[in-house]
């Protein structure tokens, strides 16, 4: 905010008024800039949304924001692209590149890993500039007040040092204009991307930068492809299916091998008979429809039976103290084991050691388990005599 002092002139009054005045007026001029400083409106954040959010090449970008009242911004789309490398050479044509209504157009072509930089400019006749790469291997071609018109541009050069063999090259092409939001703040934006190859490219408005991802026209319909977890185990068999398609499908139907369905998206499937299933997920949109199978990808095997319990031990006779080694000989895959061992103790050990103290006749227990259910052993096993 200027605040006009001009009208108190002290050097031309010094004479006129006193020092007492000459400070009060000091003192209210900076409490008046002051509270001018305090009631500023701060700088608004830049918002802005894009549409469509999934855009293909072709589509006009729209965009609609808003800012500081009258703010200027600058609104910047750029895209990277790895060029090949042929001969030394290397080369790349956007065409008809359509520069959009606004104020200071201007593009910025950055081509890392070369020796120089060419772009070529037609819109009636070729215009050609150059610029020779840094010692780092960039070099940068920039154009201001660039028309509203539509233009092919050639870029091509010497790639990289030509004592190396190089395959490829970075290009970044960077275009820009001058946005002026209304009394209200608001500000649009359009875009053609007609030109612009498929893959990320960012916008970049003011401070608020955002990653588009540009998708090619054969995109639009949907692709399929999901996982499962797990792939295999053991009747009752619960598989977790996760959709991982592409192209924003609006529809999905799964076939599970064994007879049943879903059209979730995400589903959960219980396979209860043993065997190798084929699953199939078929997603489709407004574009079109694909479908991913995938052969023998759940492996579901029959449930375990119970297991069967035995068990020996060594010796099963002896003296006080008796040190006996137990050996687990079940069968049917037990997962777990619990010991008796007749005295008030106990052990969950596979094949545990345990020391009898007083003298008697022992009853050995084994209890073994599995999914498939459990299985116990009893045995009047040890016998244990006093020392004489």
């Amino acid at each position: 905010m200027n605040i006009a002092l001009t009208h108190v002139n002290y050097a031309s009054k010094t004479k006129h008024v006193r020092p007492k005045r000459e400070g009060l007026v000091f003192c209210l001029l900076s409490v008046f800039l002051l509270l001018c400083l305090l009631i500023s409106p701060a700088a608004a954040a830049v918002e802005w949304e894009i549409s469509p959010s999934n855009p293909t090449v072709g589509d006009t970008l729209k965009i609609k924001g808003t800012a500081s009242p009258c703010e200027s911004l600058i609104a910047g789309i750029s895209f990277e692209k790895e060029i090949p490398v042929s001969g030394g050479r290397y080369e790349y044509l956007l065409e008809n590149i359509k520069v959009p209504e606004g104020k200071d157009n201007r593009f910025i072509v950055r081509a890392e890993g070369v020796q120089n930089l060419n772009v070529n400019v037609q819109k009636w006749i070729w215009i050609k500039l150059h610029s020779d790469a840094s010692s780092e291997g960039v070099a940068t071609i920039s154009q201001a007040n660039v028309p509203s018109l539509t233009y092919n541009i050639l870029i091509d050069g010497d790639a990289g040092d030509v004592r190396c063999e190089t395959s490829s090259m970075n290009l970044i092409f960077t275009a820009s204009q001058t946005l002026e939001a209304d009394s209200k703040g608001k500000f649009k934006y359009s875009y053609d991307t007609s030109s612009i190859p498929e893959g990320e490219f960012t916008i970049k408005i003011g401070d608020s930068v955002k990653t588009i991802e540009l998708r090619s026209k054969e995109q639009k319909k949907p692709v399929s492809e999901f996982s499962a977890s797990p792939t295999s185990g053991k009747v009752p068999l619960n598989v977790s299916f996760t959709d991982l398609s592409k192209g924003e499908p609006t529809s999905w139907k799964w076939s599970f091998g064994d007879g049943t369905y879903s059209t979730e998206q995400n589903p959960v499937h219980t396979y209860n008979k043993a065997g190798t299933y084929t699953v199939s997920l078929k997603v489709k949109n407004a574009d079109g429809s694909d479908e991913t199978i995938k052969c023998s990808y759940i492996t579901v095997l029959a449930p375990l039976n119970p297991p069967v319990a035995k068990f020996s031990a060594s010796p099963v006779s002896g003296k006080v103290p008796l040190k006996v080694s137990f050996t687990d000989l079940s069968t049917g895959e037990p997962t777990s084991w619990k010991w008796r061992f007749g005295d008030g103790t106990y052990s969950t050990n596979q094949n545990p050691v345990h020391t009898y103290n007083k003298a008697g006749t022992y009853t050995v227990s084994l209890k073994v388990k599995n999914t498939g259910g459990t299985d116990t052993e009893t045995r009047s096993y040890i016998i244990v005599s006093k020392r004489k």
